[in-house]
């Protein structure tokens, strides 16, 4: 079973249209047989979508780290069926990329940008890709950033294909 990575922006207003794509999203990676990899900050987008995941009775990994000298915040650890631990916030990245054969962003942050850079030192396998939801963008990344890294733009409905 191959996993995907579900990264986002912390805080996405969560809309009707939000709601509606964690669905379609949701039901597609189900149907196509995916595990996810998130990391269930509470309140987040990624823990949202990680409740409507779980909702359709499919099993999450959260993964977490186990030092938190950094004050992050806290973690939904109730929303996962199985932990990946990383040393610390730090290495959550690395490791959450390193462990998902693609990425799927829901909307971009600082901490985004920073998993799917990761993508360029830890992915061996050339066929992995950043799934950038079209549905949570205002706008596209840099060309250099696009032109390095393995992203495709998608909506919902082109995800299945894709995928």
């Amino acid at each position: 079973m191959d996993t995907i990575g579900i990264i986002g922006s912390t805080k996405l207003e969560q809309t009707a249209e939000l709601v509606q794509l964690c669905k379609d999203v949701s039901g597609i990676l189900v149907k196509k047989g995916y595990a996810v990899l998130l990391n269930p900050s509470t309140g987040s987008t990624v823990d949202f979508f990680g409740r409507e995941f779980k909702r359709q009775k499919w099993s999450v990994t959260g993964i977490i780290f186990d030092c938190n000298t950094e004050g992050y915040p806290e973690l939904d650890k109730g929303i996962c069926d199985g932990f990946l631990h990383c040393s610390t916030w730090e290495s959550q990245p690395r490791d959450l990329v390193k462990n998902s054969r693609h990425l799927l962003v829901l909307g971009f942050s600082i901490g985004t940008t920073w998993e799917m850079c990761m993508s360029k030192f830890y992915w061996i396998d050339k066929q992995s890709r950043i799934f950038v939801m079209k549905e949570t963008l205002k706008e596209r990344l840099p060309k250099y950033m696009e032109e390095l890294l393995p992203i495709v733009y998608v909506t919902a409905k082109e995800l299945d294909y894709h995928l």
